[in-house]
């Protein structure tokens, strides 16, 4: 009986492999035709799906009252005008002259660029061609960047300002009006903010801002969706952005102060009418402000205050390179201790660890000032650059370079890498000492430990080797001690000003802060009666004495005889105090305390004033000293006694009175000329007088002292500037962002670099390149590749119609100026290469040899597979999407996969919409676990953007899309691109082939065919082999993977003998888990299982066969 079933397995797997070797190939119409037969889908996600899309479709249509849309249509962007039958904006912008200089315009948005804007003036980037001059260059690219970051907000706000109109619409009465969905139609974030504070002063920078309360919602918005972030632009407003506009930066951003205290700190621009306490709606923009601020300021300065670099190449598109100017005078160059001259490098000079084409970027980098290098994915292009650097590392003596490396990518996370990299290749130089720093990573937002702890950050370089930039002593001499002195001193000036004005409208005033605004002759006559009048205690007053004894009309005298009781010859009795309330009522007195000031936060503390513990206030309030000074009647020096407690108590007691009465007018006060006669309302009404005045002159005062604490921070910042570049300057590389580079222009400035190296080229705008660009460069190397993600404008329209998305390496490499392409790869199996890569990307690329030895990948019949579907994708209400049924399919395969003894580190899912990734982390991570510190889950699930220039031994890629419309950004070859090109042993594709291949006929159409016609795409999955019994089962649901799969192998029950000599219990599955698993019960078996626990054997990566992948309840 065992035999006969031996034959029938036997026979059934021979057929089975002869169907498959002579079976016609799919073709994309018996694809899409099966999976349009086929259905068995379970039926409940059938039937879900359903549901969601009639819903979507119920929620789309327009809502009809007698047959009328109630959903109006958008007003038409500025940049959509092609589409509805008018030329072009950069057409007709060509035929004219700009209305004024670039360099007019402000590179800060302003209300007037929002509010009621003027129509833009902006052309097109010269893809092809050469540009008139720099001018014409520059004031193309300033005013792209700029209407690119300032058209998210303006056109965004002009959707708001639609719908809520359409809102607002007797018509439509009965309709909710919220906020939030009209925020969420024009792709605006919104927020609440509860209040806004007045404005101080940000320390060590001396620029105006204020707090900004936001309501629970908001914080919570703002924390997990990474809004409002430092340096981002704002707007709010109280009307509904009609005509109350409040433009601004976040300078104040703190997680744990947002979730305790729910404030961030704005600066606003244009302050004037922001009203103190007053809720507001925020929205914040797609544009990141940050990005486009310091490029358009040096933008600005490039030809006004020094000449463009390489504006041979840039503006007139010369090809004939020349030879860096550094290089010009000394013809040689030492390689690997040998001498080569340059004219003849590439002849000349070989290397065992380089192929020809990265060979050929090494001498052209060498030999060109201006060098274009593009690596395809996995040919090498940070392992060139490297070498690139370390040549001229090894050569700077003799070229006499004295000045570091400036080394500038797009992302702080490949900056990180290209950084470590060259500082393990700095260290292994024969030269390398420690007397001098090696690396200088300019910014803060540093994402590897390696970099950190090698105290490779700019702060700890400084620290460690400032006694190289000699003394902070200024062009005037004066030093550094002093200008921080300075800056202290404006400082406490600005402190108590501000501390003065809060004490104005809560307390009485002190007769010091008084005698500023009193008369000379209200002055002499508190000085008379002072003279002759004494306190309680007889003793002698002081000024905040007799202020007090003024202001309540008592009078004491006996300041001759204190040894005798004071007599009290003038107080208010009980009938003074009813005609002192007769007289208020006869003038019809409000009694109402005085505003405090709208403008300032006098409410609390200044963060400035917790970094001035120092400070010294004036005595602002009355009695704030407790003590005065007396004759000492047995010496003739003074004595200490304590303030006059009747007097202060009886003040106390009478403040409220006094604060709330009014004030004199300007003729009264000149009539009051015996302040002595007075009744109590006139003395009060006196001194609120004096308050008034006093509050005036105080906030007069406040933007003198506001721009000299400024100021002094701007002096102490320049020394700082001048200390960190006198340690810079010792540095063999400086690392910065594009972004980092620009912020810090006037440290790189006084360094002078004059090599300048920058990766990511082709991601980059154009304008972040040239700003980089410092007036010292010499020789300029971009690495890069067109042919992968390109630079991401925040305005589509401005990006593709307009040519910003067009880099200045890939403008160079059209106008075809020399450049030099690897042709290598090391990373991917010629699997991938041969179906995908060179078909459709890269004809020329060539496989290394090593890509061969790649082993299978486990459990799968192919490494390369393209797993189709035909299930909607989920409607959202953003403009990103997602698609539950591929985020089912992604999880059974991880399942899958874990299963046949994968470590988590090895597999990478990429999807391509941000929704998407975000649902995909959620449910990775509860499956399989998430970091402790970053909370992301431990395999790895990114975007295209994210995964660039990153690898993987196994990755999985969502497409998402699959509708009845359009596949968006998936028909861009540069994005699919990257995201088939990230692995190296397998690649697993999941999406609507049939729906992709025809909306993209150019692109996904001819992948559909190649795939199909090598078998290596279909709707079901016919790769699941088991490793042990040789067997192949297909999958076409996410559901079938767990009932086919068991425990990662097929349903036969395994046969493994255990130590304990039983037979392991459990079905089939990989043979590795054997080494950590003891599944048997019995005694010797739970010996087995301590011991192997007590080697520390067991994996917490062992996939439980009872667990469902976690996915949403659609397709449990």
């Amino acid at each position: 009986m065992p035999s006969i079933l031996i034959i029938i397995v036997t026979l059934t797997a021979a057929l089975y492999g002869f169907h498959r070797i002579f079976r016609k190939p799919f073709s994309r119409r018996e694809l899409s035709s099966d999976m349009v037969k086929n259905n068995r889908y379970k039926k409940k996600y059938h039937e879900k799906e359903a549901e969601r899309t009639e819903e979507f479709s119920r929620r789309q249509e327009s809502r009809s009252t007698g047959g009328r849309s109630l959903t109006p249509p958008p007003p038409p962007r500025t940049y959509e005008r092609s589409k509805i039958g008018v030329k072009p904006l950069w057409m007709e912008c060509e035929s004219i002259e700009p209305p004024s200089s670039f360099r007019q315009l402000s590179e800060f948005p302003i209300k007037r660029d929002i509010y009621k804007p003027e129509k833009p003036y902006i052309r097109r980037v010269k893809e092809d061609g050469i540009y008139e001059n720099s001018e014409h260059y520059l004031d193309i690219q300033f005013r792209l960047l700029r209407e690119d970051m300032i058209s998210p907000l303006r056109d965004g706000l002009a959707l708001y300002k639609h719908y809520r109109c359409y809102r607002n619409n007797p018509m439509e009465r009965g309709r909710d009006k919220d906020p939030y969905e009209d925020a969420a139609i024009s792709g605006l974030p919104l927020f609440k903010v509860v209040k806004v504070e007045g404005i101080q002063v940000r320390p060590n920078i001396g620029i105006e801002f204020r707090y900004v309360h936001l309501d629970n919602k908001s914080v919570q918005s703002a924390l997990l969706g990474r809004y409002l972030r430092f340096g981002q632009m704002v707007c709010l407003s109280d009307d509904g952005f009609v005509e109350d506009m409040h433009i601004g930066t976040v300078v104040e951003r703190d997680d744990n102060i947002m979730k305790r205290k729910k404030y961030i700190g704005i600066a606003f621009i244009e302050d004037d009418t922001l009203k103190k306490d007053n809720p507001y709606v925020m929205v914040e923009p797609s544009s990141y402000l940050e990005a486009y601020l310091h490029v358009l300021k040096l933008l600005k300065e490039i030809g006004r205050f020094f000449p463009l670099p390489f504006e041979r190449y840039l503006i007139h598109g010369k090809k004939d390179v020349r030879r860096p100017l550094y290089t010009q005078t000394r013809n040689h160059i030492m390689l690997e201790g040998l001498p080569y001259q340059l004219d003849r490098l590439e002849e000349d000079y070989q290397d065992g660890g380089l192929n020809g084409s990265q060979l050929k970027a090494l001498t052209t980098a060498l030999t060109n000032e201006l060098t274009i290098i593009q690596g395809p994915p996995g040919t090498g292009k940070t392992f060139t650059s490297v070498k690139i650097v370390d040549a001229i590392l090894h050569n700077r003596t003799h070229w006499g370079l004295t000045t570091p490396i400036l080394v500038v990518c797009y992302t702080n996370q490949a900056l990180d890498q290209f950084l470590e990299k060259i500082h393990q290749k700095i260290i292994q130089m024969e030269d390398f000492t420690d007397e001098r720093p090696s690396i200088v990573r300019l910014g803060t937002k540093c994402e590897s430990s390696y970099i950190m702890t090698s105290g490779l950050m700019k702060k700890d370089v400084v620290d460690k080797y400032k006694c190289l930039s000699g003394p902070k002593e200024g062009k005037d001499g004066k030093g550094f001690g002093i200008a921080q002195k300075d800056k202290k001193l404006a400082q406490q000036e600005l402190l108590t000003t501000i501390y003065e004005m809060s004490v104005i409208y809560k307390e009485i005033l002190s007769y010091e802060m008084l005698k500023q605004v009193m008369s000379t002759h209200h002055l002499q006559e508190f000085s008379f009666w002072k003279e002759s009048h004494c306190d309680s205690n007889g003793m002698v007053l002081n000024d905040d004495e007799t202020l007090a004894c003024w202001l309540l009309n008592k009078e004491f005298t006996a300041a001759r005889r204190p040894d005798l009781p004071p007599t009290e010859e003038s107080s208010d009795s009980d009938e003074d105090e009813r005609l002192m309330m007769r007289e208020m009522a006869l003038e019809r007195v409000e009694m109402k305390e005085m505003a405090p000031d709208k403008t300032y936060h006098i409410e609390g503390y200044w963060d400035l004033a917790l970094q001035n513990k120092g400070r010294a206030w004036r005595n602002a309030a009355i009695f704030n000293k407790r003590t005065k000074a007396v004759p000492n009647s047995r010496s003739r020096r003074t004595k200490k006694v304590g303030i006059d407690l009747m007097l202060m108590q009886e003040l106390e007691k009478a403040k409220s009175k006094i604060l709330k009465s009014p004030p004199m007018n300007g003729s009264e006060e000149k009539d009051a000329w015996k302040i002595l006669s007075l009744t109590n309302l006139s003395r009060w009404k006196l001194y609120n007088f004096w308050r008034m005045k006093l509050q005036r002159l105080l906030r007069e005062k406040m933007p003198n002292l506001i721009d000299s604490s400024k100021k002094s921070c701007d002096t102490v910042r320049k020394y700082n500037i001048d200390q960190d570049a006198g340690v810079c300057r010792k540095a063999l590389i400086i690392g910065a962002t594009t972004t980092g580079a620009a912020k810090n222009r006037k440290m790189l400035e006084q360094i002078g670099c004059r090599v300048l190296i920058v990766e990511e080229a082709a991601e980059v705008l154009e304008a972040h390149i040239v700003s980089a660009m410092l007036p010292s460069i010499e020789h300029a190397i971009l690495i890069g590749d067109h042919q992968q993600l390109r630079p991401n404008p925040a305005v589509l329209e401005l990006g593709r119609d307009y040519g910003l998305e067009c880099s200045l390496f890939e403008r160079l490499v059209k106008n075809d100026f020399p450049f030099v392409t690897l042709e290598t790869q090391h990373r991917m199996h010629p699997v991938m290469t041969q179906h995908i890569v060179r078909p459709y990307f890269y004809n020329s690329m060539r496989d290394h040899e090593s890509v061969n030895r790649y082993p299978c990948v486990k459990g799968m019949g192919e490494r390369l597979f393209f797993w189709s579907h035909n299930a909607p994708e989920t409607p959202l209400d953003s403009t990103s999407r997602k698609n539950d049924t591929e985020v089912a399919m992604v999880m059974s395969l991880l399942d899958y996969l874990m299963k046949q003894g994968y470590e988590k580190r090895q597999i990478t899912v990429i999807a391509t919409y941000s929704a998407q990734t975000n649902i995909l982390r959620q449910n990775v991570g509860k499956r399989f676990g998430e970091d402790k510190d970053s909370k992301r889950p431990l395999i790895a699930v990114e975007t295209c953007d994210s995964f660039q220039g990153k690898e993987n031994d196994i990755v999985i890629v969502s497409l998402v899309r699959s509708n009845s419309n359009g596949v968006g950004f998936l028909a861009v070859a540069n994005r699919i691109c990257v995201a088939l090109t990230r692995a190296k042993h397998g690649l697993f594709i999941i999406g609507n082939l049939h729906f992709l291949a025809s909306k993209s006929p150019q692109l996904w159409g001819k992948i559909a065919d190649e795939l199909t016609t090598h078998r290596l795409a279909y709707h079901k999955l016919p790769i699941i082999i088991c490793q042990t019994h040789r067997t192949v089962k297909f999958v076409e649901s996410p559901y079938d993977m767990k009932a086919k799969s068991g425990d990662g192998g097929c349903s036969q029950p395994c046969t493994f003998v255990l130590p304990c000599g039983h037979k392991c219990p459990r079905k089939c599955h990989p043979q590795d888990d054997h080494t950590t698993f003891a599944g048997c019960k019995c005694k010797d078996g739970e010996e087995v299982a301590r011991a192997i626990e007590s080697l520390g054997l067991n994996d917490d990566t062992t996939s439980d066969s009872n667990v469902e992948p976690e996915v949403d309840d659609t397709f449990k």
